[in-house]
């Protein structure tokens, strides 16, 4: 982050060593939260009494949710008042910050292993890998969260083109309806923080996997903002809330030494679900379900004959056609 700023600021490097920066610094930001995320669920379960854990990582959530909904709107005035350089190194504070947050609390004292006892990071993925197979319920959650991932790969490739062609909306909206969804979240974060160790963890999951499904289902049907928003903003809590409840099922059924090596395990899976619906479903858009008639509302039943390459896209994207 540092040398891209240095580099703005000089302003006579050359654009491909700038380019090249930048793609270094995004790299290595998402390299370090693999690291992260694995160490934090490990830190809740060393510090955080299992009653507790929901609500901790609910206060988790409620922050990501903020961060959502406050982040985008102070951005723009931020980088347009100060600059970028400025912009660049505001953000950069901001993980000096946490790391400072981190580094002041005090966990309790674990015994490493021994050196002799230490093996390979092909043997400890391994060793994590049966241990997932060997355990029914981390075998559901990670057979749910691939699969729910699999919808939301496909969502978040055709949400613009579902705002301006299925809403009738300008692209600009997509931002306020990212922001209605972080709203949701954080008020589902609150709400399953405080009651999910009274209802059960795993029917507080199974519950926010239905009503999620369920809600993807009407807003694929939304043809304005104002409904789309609201629905997204419903949305948003029980999306906040498989988080908030499969993060103690998978500490509690996970000994400490594995918790890294499941989630390990869990987010690559989970990435390349993501990945791999999104291509799908661009391809079957693109090129699978050209000609095939679409339903307009307003108008029912049209050949599709203009397509995404030619003069006019078409009113409807995959996502709704495949409803109809």
């Amino acid at each position: 982050m540092f040398a891209v700023t240095w580099g703005l600021s000089g302003g006579r490097e050359a654009r491909g060593w700038l380019l090249g920066a930048v793609y270094a610094v995004v790299f290595l930001v998402n390299a370090c939260d693999q690291f992260f995320r694995p160490a934090m669920f490990t830190l809740i379960g060393d510090v955080v009494d299992e009653p507790h854990q929901a609500r901790a990582i609910g206060l988790g959530e409620l922050s990501v949710g903020l961060g959502t909904i406050v982040g985008p709107p102070l951005a723009a005035p931020v980088l347009l008042t100060f600059g970028v350089r400025w912009a660049l190194l505001a953000n950069a504070l901001s993980f000096v910050i946490s790391c400072a947050t981190v580094l002041a609390i005090r966990s309790p004292a674990r015994v490493s292993r021994p050196a002799s006892a230490r093996r390979t990071m092909r043997d400890e993925f391994l060793a994590g890998l049966r241990l997932v197979r060997r355990t029914p319920l981390l075998v559901t959650l990670v057979v749910a969260s691939v699969v729910a991932m699999l919808g939301a790969g496909a969502l978040n490739a055709l949400a613009v083109f579902f705002v301006t062609r299925n809403l009738h909306a300008p692209a600009a909206l997509y931002g306020i309806l990212g922001a209605a969804q972080g709203v949701g979240a954080v008020v589902g974060a609150i709400l399953a923080g405080v009651y999910a160790e009274r209802l059960g963890l795993a029917r507080v999951f199974a519950t926010a996997l239905a009503l999620l499904g369920s809600l993807i289902l009407v807003y694929a049907r939304m043809t304005a903002v104002v409904p789309a928003a609201i629905v997204l903003f419903t949305m948003g809590a029980p999306l906040a809330a498989l988080s908030v409840a499969s993060g103690p099922l998978i500490l509690r059924v996970t000994p400490r030494e594995f918790v890294g090596r499941v989630t390990s395990l869990l987010t690559p899976l989970m990435v390349l679900a993501s990945l791999l619906s999104a291509a799908v479903a661009g391809y079957l858009d693109g090129v699978v379900l050209r000609g095939v008639p679409y339903h307009d509302r307003r108008r029912g039943h049209r050949p599709r004959r203009h397509y995404f390459h030619g003069r006019r896209p078409p009113r409807r994207c995959c996502r709704s056609l495949l409803l109809d």
